[in-house]
């Protein structure tokens, strides 16, 4: 999965795009550490940003039905969602890839 496909995923619950048009851009601190300014807006409600004690950046998919196969896949009902690898994983994913 490619965050450049993100725009195009539909809420299962309403059907509705989770980043209706027109896409916008923003500057971003990737995984990598690198900042990009041609990175699309993600909605809050789909992509969380985060930093662990070490310094390394992370992203993680936080829309309810990610969070709940997660919460179950990993018998823990305090994640938030389902993290992103912390690594550049391709040159045009600012987010990590999985």
């Amino acid at each position: 999965m490619n965050s450049a496909l993100y725009p195009y995923f539909p809420s299962p619950e309403t059907g509705e795009l989770w980043i209706p048009p027109p896409l916008r851009m923003k500057r971003v601190i990737c995984v990598d550490g690198n900042v990009r300014a041609d990175v699309i807006l993600l909605s809050i409600n789909m992509l969380w940003a985060g930093v662990m004690s070490r310094g390394t950046r992370y992203f993680e998919i936080v829309t309810p039905r990610v969070r709940v196969v997660a919460r179950n896949q990993f018998d823990c009902q305090s994640l938030e969602g389902a993290g992103l690898e912390n690594r550049q994983t391709n040159t045009e994913d600012c987010f990590g890839s999985h």
